[in-house]
């Protein structure tokens, strides 16, 4: 039974971890893309107000979780 166990607990991970990794790195760029564009003038180009601005950090994490 404990070995079942061990080889069920090994297939689950060998299927989840790269997932789950492939999430983390894929949230990191997210987090990357905001921060960079807080840091150009990105906003000033497109004459975003701060409002504007959280609206459109919003739908990409809306986005992104969906």
């Amino acid at each position: 039974l404990q070995r079942a166990i061990r080889q069920l607990i090994r297939k689950l991970d060998k299927r989840l971890i790269p997932f789950l990794m492939l999430l983390e790195f894929s949230a990191f760029g997210s987090q990357m893309i905001t921060g960079h564009t807080e840091l150009t003038t990105f906003k000033a180009d497109l004459k975003l107000s701060s409002i504007d601005e959280s609206l459109a950090v919003t739908l990409l994490y809306a986005a992104y979780v969906s």
